[in-house]
């Protein structure tokens, strides 16, 4: 959507020293800003690194009346995969973000999380695990018809702040976020010898970075690409320990926060006002604000009727990624120097950000418990949540389906493990549950807040709704199961039934389309190829999140070494924006060893892969998607030997006999995909396209067509003008190409449960669901869900948000 803020000091008229303060005059803040206007904008960028420590007298340091102020724990747990959590630290009429990870906007969507007087946001770590849902946010802001309520609405743009190489991170988005009227000030900050750097200052807070890690090493690299043959006596790429040499690394860097607040005006006396004869009404208030006033002549001080300013509490936000920069945190002075403040300025809270392995290791433990016993800690990592579901509606949804069809929707797997005391013995320690506060200001509400915190409750109370309130679906469900008595002789159906259960299963982790909702992540799709490995299409913002989800976190990780390639159907980051974060967990997971990945897809991506490639080791193998194109329309495009040889050997492992992209109707550098294997299958996925002769001839005769209906039939012209199909045309599209069975995905996030279908829906096609799984032996009775999946959601019915247990978070 479009931001219509300013940056703090332009939203009106801030107090200083008993005054009207104006901005536009004060020589701070017309000091030039970073200004990136994200997107293919020819305007010239600019940027700059913040220079020296601004003083406080640089500064309007304004007392403000005792607004409500907390901070806020969001978007922590397993299901958010290796993330940091983010902060909301909450004004009564400010917000700031800490962090954005991969699925943040969709947990605030699910939360009624309000993020719109949001203006400034500050990285911990120019990294996916803290940055991963920036690409997300800044598409919403730059979409004022998708997501608008969201994010912030005021004129300004958004600022973001970051440690060095941030200004390169978001520069590297400009190849798929096209946002040409959002003004993204990015405000990138470095390393202060023993201080603390002031980044963000006005009259609600001062926000103080400091830096840990980003240290030059030498490392022995060991890794060398060499060929070897395989026992299928094809070559593949393998790593080769022979060679040695030394290269320069970085060590990851990362921010912490000192947030400070203002001071906390004094109390009104309104007795001493009265025996000083003030009479009530706009006097009272020009004292409050510390102005002198004139009453019968006589000069009144605001000190004689206002109680003395208490010094704002102080909030401190911690990341420490790794183990190695323990020793730096703890030696930190700026951070230190907190715990032996004195009584009137107070270190309240301190949220910790850092891993369960951090936390747990010794010398962290005894910097907390250097501490003052006055502040509490908070320990916000995905173990101490590890047994929370954070998206409940649609873990409910997947619930319900289960009860309908578990042979296509198998129950949801949690094999996390629950840390009940991220320290032992420490007792101002807690774990940090999604959604509690901790209440900073008024001073008598300081403290923690669970109260929004969602309850837990059992799964098989899924069951109990669905029996008590669906029962006709139940029926319909069983009825339908009957009459299928597999006995179709069909040359397709005997060609799965030769091919059995071990040749493919198809995984859907997104089937909405452009924003996650609360029951459709966007777009991704897995194929168990078995021996053959798996194959990645798309990878939506999220996709990392939705597998450990769906399977578990120990059989997600036997999914990510097992990968055999990722193919990305075009540049729109609801297609591709989860990726980074595969790849790097994919890379962590299998160590020094790790093989490169065969990564296909649009040339553009090569840009974005490119510059992540500068922070991190990403171990791929790109090829062009034109490289996957049949020959006689390759036209001029480029075919690169050394890529094809790569994309040979990927494609014999998987068993595949032809790999093919396909052009199709949307984006430049749109592609579909269709897929032979040797068991005799053919698997066609449309991506995003209108209807198109050259997809529906090259998909003749598939056994399963996953496609594209992204509209209902009424909204054609919005599917003509946006290249997406209706429901109808993808319909037709499959029966065009005399497909076995065609699966619709890829739905508006307008229709949160089940699309908007009629009659042109035949005995051959069905509807995917998140977290859907279709096995070839079941590819023939899929249309076998739809009658009960009509029953228990009638068209433009929420009925199921409004019964039983749609308010809780479900214990797995």
């Amino acid at each position: 959507m479009h931001v219509r803020g300013g940056l703090d000091g332009k939203n009106g008229t801030m107090v200083k020293g008993g005054k009207g303060w104006d901005p536009s005059t004060d020589p701070w803040m017309i000091r030039p800003l970073t200004s990136i206007f994200v997107g293919r904008c020819r305007q010239r960028s600019t940027w700059r690194k913040v220079g020296k420590r601004a003083s406080t007298s640089d500064m309007a340091v304004a007392t403000r009346p005792n607004e409500c102020c907390y901070a806020q724990m969001l978007a922590c747990g397993r299901d958010m995969g290796p993330s940091t959590a983010s902060v909301l630290l909450f004004f009564d009429t400010q917000r700031y973000v800490f962090n954005v990870p991969e699925g943040f906007q969709r947990f605030c969507t699910e939360h009624k999380v309000k993020l719109a007087k949001v203006n400034r946001v500050f990285l911990t770590r120019n990294a996916p695990e803290a940055a991963g849902g920036l690409p997300g946010a800044l598409l919403t802001m730059a979409d004022s018809g998708v997501g608008a309520p969201l994010w912030a609405s005021h004129g300004g743009g958004m600022a973001l702040h970051g440690p060095t190489g941030l200004q390169k991170l978001v520069g590297g988005l400009r190849t798929y976020v096209n946002v040409k009227g959002i003004g993204l000030h990015v405000e990138e900050f470095q390393r202060e010898k023993e201080r603390a750097r002031v980044v963000h200052q006005d009259e609600r807070l001062t926000v103080e970075a400091v830096l840990v890690g980003g240290k030059e090493t030498e490392a022995v690299q060991e890794q060398v690409l060499v060929v070897e043959e395989t026992e299928q006596t094809h070559k593949r790429p393998r790593i080769d320990l022979n060679e040695r040499r030394l290269e320069r690394r970085t060590s990851t860097m990362a921010a912490s926060y000192i947030c400070k607040l203002a001071p906390i005006p004094g109390k009104f006396m309104p007795e001493k006002a009265k025996a000083l004869n003030i009479p009530k009404g706009p006097l009272y208030g020009k004292l409050v604000k510390g102005e002198t006033i004139q009453v019968n002549g006589l000069t009144i001080r605001p000190e004689q009727v206002v109680g003395p300013t208490v010094p704002g509490p102080i909030l401190l936000i911690v990341d420490c990624p790794t183990v190695e920069l323990v020793e730096e945190l703890a030696a930190s002075a700026p951070i230190n120097a907190l715990c032996i403040q004195d009584e009137g300025e107070k270190l309240m809270c301190v949220i910790h950000l850092a891993s369960q392995e951090v936390i747990n290791h010794p010398t962290y433990r005894e910097w907390i418990a250097s501490f003052p016993e006055r502040v509490h800690h908070i320990v916000s990592n995905a173990e101490a949540c590890a047994k929370e579901v954070l998206f409940p509606a649609s873990s409910k949804l997947c619930g319900m389906l289960s009860i309908l069809h578990p042979e296509f929707f198998p129950e949801l797997v949690n094999d996390a493990t629950d840390v009940r005391s991220p320290i032992q013995g420490l007792k101002s320690v807690c774990g940090g549950q999604n959604l509690m506060k901790f209440h900073l200001k008024p001073i008598a509400k300081q403290g923690i807040d669970t109260a929004d915190v969602p309850s837990l409750l059992p799964h098989h109370l899924i069951k109990d709704e669905v029996k008590e309130n669906f029962p006709k679906s139940l029926e319909v469900a069983e009825a339908a199961r009957s009459k299928w008595n597999g006995a179709h002789d069909s040359q397709i159906e005997q060609l799965i039934l030769r091919a059995g259960r071990e040749s493919l299963e198809v995984t859907f982790f997104g089937t909405g389309a452009a924003v996650p909702s609360k029951y459709r992540n966007v777009t991704s799709i897995y194929l168990n190829l078995f021996a053959g490995g798996g194959m990645l299409l798309d990878a939506g913002e999220g996709t990392l999140g939705q597998m450990i989800r769906c399977f578990g976190k120990k059989q997600a990780e036997q999914i990510l070494e097992s990968l055999s390639c990722i193919w990305i159907s075009h540049i729109h980051a609801d297609h591709h924006a989860g990726l980074i974060n595969i790849l790097q967990t994919r890379r962590h997971l299998i160590g020094g060893h790790c093989e490169p990945l065969l990564i296909i897809g649009p040339r553009p991506l090569r840009r974005v892969l490119d510059m992540h490639s500068k922070f991190l080791d990403l171990s791929i193998q790109f090829v062009d998607s034109w490289s996957t194109v049949a020959g006689d329309m390759r036209g001029d495009h480029q075919y690169n030997q050394s890529s094809a040889s790569f994309l040979e050997n990927a494609r014999r492992r998987m068993r595949l006999e032809s790999l093919e992209s396909v052009p199709v109707i949307h984006c430049a550098h749109s592609f579909g995909i269709v897929l032979q294997h040797v068991d005799g299958w053919k698997f066609t996925f449309s991506g995003d396209t209108r209807p198109s002769q050259l997809l529906a001839d090259k998909a003749a005769h598939s056994t399963l067509l996953v496609h594209e209906a992204t509209f209902e039939d009424a909204l054609h012209e919005e599917a003509v003008h946006k290249n997406h199909c209706t429901t109808g045309e993808a319909v037709r599209a499959g029966q065009k190409a005399m497909a076995f069975r065609t699966l619709l995905t890829h739905f508006s996030q307008r229709y949160p449960k089940i699309p908007v279908f009629g009659e042109s829906f035949q005995s051959c096609t069905s509807i995917a669901f998140d977290m859907m799984r279709v096995n070839l032996a079941d590819v023939p009775r899929l249309p076998t869900i739809l009658p009960a999946l009509k029953e228990m959601f009638p068209a433009d019915s929420d009925e199921v948000d409004e019964k039983g247990i749609g308010n809780g978070v479900l214990e797995a």
